[in-house]
């Protein structure tokens, strides 16, 4: 059986160059004009907020708790059209 993909939807969000990882929004953009090029697909885009989040250790005996910054993506749920 055959079937043929005649649209797609790209969910992204953009990003900046995080600690460690200077050339990610460099690559990102690569990446997101590459799919560009792809006839009949879209790219749609989200935002990523970040905050800093208490947390506990998971290996350290007894648990010491430590402030991390935590990212999650807002507003681009794949399900949505």
């Amino acid at each position: 059986m055959r079937e043929d993909c005649f649209a797609a939807a790209k969910m992204r969000s953009t990003t900046s160059s995080p600690a460690g990882m200077p050339t990610s929004a460099h690559d990102q953009g690569l990446y997101i004009r590459a799919l560009k090029t792809i006839p009949n697909l879209t790219v749609k885009y989200g935002h990523f907020l970040t905050h800093t989040v208490p947390m506990y250790l998971a290996t350290v005996t007894p648990p010491k708790r430590v402030s991390v910054e935590k990212t999650e993506e807002k507003g681009s749920d794949v399900d949505k059209s």
